[in-house]
């Protein structure tokens, strides 16, 4: 074949032929179109015909070198698109140019029966061919030749083909297909059936026959439905029902008796439908699935505990995922772990609920290579997604089981959360710990400078607004350490409605977190709270001397949600200040226990050089005043009985001299009665009522006072010492006024006296308990003391040590010319436990129950002890002994879980006696001593250092602090 000029573009082309439209149409057409020209063909018929030739066909198949020939004669003027993209080539030209190559090998004959028809005069020619693309494909067509005589004299074909490979293969698709079938139906074990539109057989497979024990002839005509289980007999109608619709095909399941017995058949029905759309035949093919029922049923029971047993593993995330990759299981561990709830996960394909895009495709690859070539998926760390986006970190593992819906896979997946945790938390602990050590290592000797640094570790380590540590003293809160304060912050201010206040009033023994500030009451309370904008609180209490006295606390301007480590540090942060604060203390003691051995040591030096010398001058003092009571009625002149009344004068004073010498120079302790105040001060003033006779005295009394446990000769003396000062300071005053005051503080009983008079000069009033200090007689340069009035300068010297030896307080207030007001104040022992205090000891725990052995010669006191230990809630049983002997007879005799004992005994045998005596034998029974001997109290240091089974309380002692001392050393051992 060959090329030549397309008959479009002639100039004589057909009138009936616009040129432009045809060209629109040729090169548009829908289907690849050939033109060709065959004029030459048609001569060469032309010529055979002259030769005698009428039957071509027999012609052709003698002389198929003519059918090359005409091959050769044929032109082709054009093709169009379609023809190039039919043959798969890129142009026109390509397919022009390669004939050869696109001719497949039938065409020779194809091409022989186009000769037959156009030599026997057919103008219209339909066949099928195969024609080959430039690729190597092979293509089915349909070609249609149309001739054409009229062109110029010239014989034009227009060779039209359509592309008809789809049908070719869908053809030889149903022919393999329905050959398969009759095979398949004769031959398999599947059942094969066909019923009409009433469910009447009009076809039962041998295989049907066989399963149901029945021939052919038995079943064609009847129903199937008799056969059906009557529980599955309305299953199976709603399932024909979606016979009758589009797409005209049903699934069920159904129980049927066979020859033996009821069995489990799956049936999978095709409606038939005619040209009118109504049903006329269905054909069913059915499966006898009664094994696979039982292996499902056996595998569900199976399943269900297995799924029981893993959705009750609560620390593990399991999840299970069908061949798709859609979740068909999620435990709650799972909910935990990913965010998700069971609903929200079921049905989501894994990839789009917890995994990271970067890793979507690999995972999809993995279960693909699972599932289709057993490749099991490697347990590994992974770190996923939960709901929120945030990382998870997991070791997932992978189990691969059957089940009745197919292949599902298990994933296990164990939350790494906790361990990366508590690495991080080791790291950030050990962080923490070597910040702490270099604070350590910075402490000096100085207590609140090593505060300061506590603080400022914790404001830099949680990058605080502000870090501070307050003290809680007299109703008052102190800043003692403080980092990043502002300017302007107070570092003295009342406690009430502060934070730190509450904090301290809790003593809770975890770390306090208040968020929100500015929403809570804090807000109205706490100035320091609106004042710097602060929103996030977080303090821990610090307790020293036994006492919840202070916190540490750092504040946020915003939210800040403290992590356990940051808890453990303020908790660490407090435990070193406590200790800090202990110190300092500990250095106040000293620098006050040095100051009282120095003045004590001082006071017993004047104390012994005092007795000796007033009992000298006690001796010079009764001779003299002996000889002038002598003299005076023997003389008769009256300068001479003046000067010795003079003389008698001096001597009461010095007799009252030495009198307050020898009681401060004796070093007794005190004894411990019971007695009524206000009648202690009515027999005083009624001994000093001649000396008061012009003096107004005004008594205020405590309504309801309860008794004071105290030496009676002590207490009389303080105050003969106080009412005499009074009436010396009131000696010049025109209207002079003494009041005396009896009051009830926290656990203290109180005497206050008052008086209008001169007053003590503000430098002086810090001597005044200083041995042999006095501003009267020589002493009184401005004259604000009568004419004879004295002082022997041991008067509030003794005072101050009488209240010492009972634990007291003395309190001075004077202004100078007006007046001056002292009190002084006892310890309140009541004679048995109160209420709060029977509340507060059993809400500590107290230990009940023991033997206990209480020395102590002093009835009234032992009668409180006795009292307290064997009544609720302690209910001991005491024993009680009022000497040394007897004591030692008793510990002789019984064993006893404690020992109260008093030092200072009746005879020869002390306390401490009795302690010796029992440690000869005994190394652990707990002995709490009782004493307010000032000596005992520097010899106890050394025997509690050398014993762990010993204490100590001074005289007198508080009931709730005796118990607690004695529950401590139970407690103990």
């Amino acid at each position: 074949m060959t090329t030549t000029q397309s008959m479009h573009d002639q100039t004589d082309s057909p009138s009936r032929f616009d040129a432009q439209r045809y060209r629109i149409l040729f090169e548009n057409a829908p289907v690849p179109i050939w033109e060709e020209d065959f004029t030459e063909v048609f001569t060469f018929f032309e010529e055979l015909s002259k030769q005698g030739v009428d039957d071509f066909r027999q012609h052709f198949e003698n002389h198929p070198e003519d059918v090359t020939s005409c091959a050769q004669m044929v032109k082709i003027i054009d093709v169009n698109q379609e023809v190039v993209n039919l043959h798969e080539a890129k142009s026109k030209e390509d397919v022009l140019g390669n004939l050869d190559e696109i001719l497949a090998e039938t065409s020779f004959d194809r091409f022989k029966e186009e000769l037959v028809a156009l030599a026997n005069g057919e103008t219209e020619i339909e066949l099928e061919g195969e024609v080959k693309t430039l690729s190597g494909n092979r293509r089915n067509v349909f070609l249609k030749l149309i001739v054409d005589k009229r062109v110029n004299g010239k014989v034009i074909v227009l060779l039209t083909t359509l592309d008809i490979t789809p049908w070719k293969d869908a053809e030889k698709a149903v022919q393999a297909s329905e050959e398969k079938y009759r095979l398949l139906v004769e031959n398999q074990s599947d059942f094969v059936v066909k019923v009409d539109a009433d469910g009447r057989f009009l076809y039962v497979s041998p295989s049907y026959c066989r399963a149901f024990g029945k021939s052919e002839e038995e079943l064609l005509g009847k129903t199937f439905m008799p056969l059906v289980h009557p529980d599955d007999q309305e299953s199976t109608e709603k399932a024909m029902k979606s016979l009758y619709a589009p797409p005209y095909i049903a699934q069920m399941e159904q129980r049927a008796m066979t020859r033996d017995g009821w069995r489990w058949l799956v049936w999978s029905d095709s409606a038939i439908i005619d040209e009118s759309g109504s049903v006329v035949e269905i054909i069913g093919v059915g499966r006898d699935i009664h094994q696979q029922k039982l292996a499902e049923e056996s595998l569900r029971k199976s399943q269900g505990k297995f799924r029981e047993i893993i959705e009750d593993v609560s620390e593990i995330s399991i999840q299970g995922y069908n061949i798709e990759r859609e979740v068909v299981f999620w435990n709650q561990a799972s909910e935990k772990l990913y965010g998700y709830s069971e609903e929200e996960a079921l049905g989501q394909k894994l990839e789009d609920l917890i995994i990271p895009e970067p890793m979507r495709k690999t995972v999809q690859n993995l279960v693909s290579r699972w599932i289709e070539h057993g490749e099991k998926i490697p347990a590994s760390p992974l770190v996923l997604k939960n709901k929120q986006g945030d990382d998870v970190h997991v070791y997932s593992s992978h189990v691969l089981t059957e089940s009745p819906q197919g292949a599902e896979m298990f994933c296990i997946d164990i939350d790494l959360g906790p361990i990366r945790e508590a690495e991080e938390a080791v790291k950030a602990s050990e962080l923490l710990l070597s910040q702490i050590n270099q604070v350590f290592l910075q402490f000096t000797p100085d207590p609140l400078t090593n505060i300061n640094l506590l603080v400022e570790l914790a404001g830099t380590h949680l990058n605080a607004a502000c870090a501070l540590y307050n003290r809680y003293l007299d109703e008052k809160l102190y800043t003692i350490g403080s980092w990043n304060a502002p300017l302007d912050y107070q570092y003295e201010d009342r406690a009430d409605g502060h934070i730190c206040y509450d904090i301290i009033k809790q003593d809770s023994a975890s770390t306090v977190v208040i968020h929100d500030l500015q929403n809570s009451s804090y807000a109205a309370t706490d100035p320091n709270v609106p004042a710097y904008n602060l929103e996030t609180y977080i303090g821990k209490s610090v307790s020293f001397a036994g006492k919840c006295r202070g916190s540490i606390c750092v504040v946020f301007q915003q939210d800040f949600q403290p992590s356990e480590n940051v808890k453990k540090l303020l908790g660490i942060i407090a435990s070193a200040i406590g200790v800090e604060e202990d110190r300092y203390n500990a250095q106040i003691e000293k620098s006050e226990a040095q100051h009282v051995a120095a003045e004590r040591e001082k006071l017993s030096l004047v104390g012994k050089i005092a007795g000796k010398m007033a009992h000298d001058f006690n001796n010079v003092l009764g001779a003299i005043m002996g000889n002038t009571e002598l003299a005076i009625p023997e003389s008769h002149e009256q300068h001479t009985v003046e000067t010795l009344e003079l003389i008698l004068e001096q001597t009461l004073r010095g007799r009252n001299l030495t009198r307050n010498l020898v009681a401060f120079a004796k070093d007794q302790e005190p004894k411990q009665v019971y007695f009524p105040l206000n009648d202690k001060i009515d027999l005083v003033l009624n001994l000093l009522k001649k000396d008061m006779q012009h003096v107004g005295v005004v008594k205020q009394w405590c309504p309801g006072l309860p008794d004071i446990l105290a030496d009676p000769g002590m207490v009389e003396h303080c105050l003969v010492n106080l009412l005499q000062n009074s009436l010396h300071a009131v000696s010049l005053t025109e209207q002079p006024e003494i009041r005396i005051k009896t009051s009830q503080r926290e656990k203290q009983i109180c005497i206050s006296v008052s008086d209008n008079g001169c007053g003590i000069p503000e430098q002086y009033i810090d001597h005044i308990f200083e041995p042999a200090f006095t501003l009267k007689g020589g002493q009184d340069a401005k004259g604000v003391y009568a004419q004879g009035i004295k002082g022997t300068g041991y008067g509030m010297a003794n005072v101050k040590k009488y209240l010492e030896q009972h634990n007291g307080t003395i309190e001075i207030e004077s202004i100078e010319g007006e007046g001056t007001t002292i009190t002084i104040c006892f310890p309140e022992i009541q004679k048995s436990l109160s209420p709060s205090e029977v509340k507060e000891i059993t809400s500590q725990g107290v230990i009940s129950g023991k033997r206990i052995l209480v020395v102590e010669d002093e009835e009234a006191i032992s009668d409180v002890q006795y009292r307290i230990l064997s009544n609720p809630p302690c209910s001991h049983k005491v024993d009680v002994a009022t000497t040394g002997e007897m004591a030692m007879g008793l510990i002789d005799q019984n064993r006893y879980d404690l020992i109260s004992l008093d030092v200072v005994l009746p005879g020869r045998i002390t306390g401490v006696d009795v302690y010796k005596h029992l440690r000869e034998t005994d190394f652990t029974t707990p002995v709490l001593f009782i004493s307010g001997n000032l000596a005992f109290l520097e010899s106890i240091k050394e025997m509690k250092r050398d014993d762990p089974y010993v204490d100590h309380l001074s005289k007198p002692c508080q009931n709730s602090e005796y118990i607690s001392r004695l529950g401590g050393l139970l407690q103990d051992t």
